[in-house]
C-alpha cells in the first residue's frame, strides 16, 4: 500500500461519497470494505430495473477480488429493510 498508516479495513463506507469501485481497483484484496447499501436504496418502495442493474454491477465489481462485506452503510431503521437486504443479497 502507498501509505503505511492507511487502515486496511474500512467499515460503514458510503459509496455515494467514496468511489468504492475505484478504491477496490486500486488496492484489491489489500483493502477490506464493509459497505454497499445506501439508506435510500433500502427505503425505496421498489427498485427499477436500472437501479437493480447498477447496484448489481457495482456489487459484482466490489466482490471480485475478495475483501468486501456487503452491509448497510446506514444501519437498520425499519423492519422492512430486512426484506430489501435479502433481495439484494440474492441479486449478488
Amino acid at each position: 500500500m502507498d501509505n503505511p498508516g492507511f487502515n486496511r479495513v474500512k467499515s460503514a463506507v458510503q459509496d455515494r461519497t467514496n468511489d468504492l469501485v475505484s478504491l477496490k481497483a486500486r488496492y484489491g484484496s489489500q483493502l477490506v470494505l464493509m459497505a454497499g447499501i445506501e439508506g435510500e436504496t433500502l427505503d425505496k418502495k421498489e427498485l427499477s430495473p436500472s437501479d437493480l442493474e447498477n447496484l448489481g454491477g457495482r456489487l459484482h465489481s466490489l466482490s471480485q477480488v475478495g475483501g468486501f462485506i456487503l452491509s448497510s452503510s446506514c444501519g437498520l431503521y425499519s423492519g422492512r429493510f430486512l426484506e430489501r437486504i435479502g433481495a439484494i443479497y440474492r441479486l449478488v
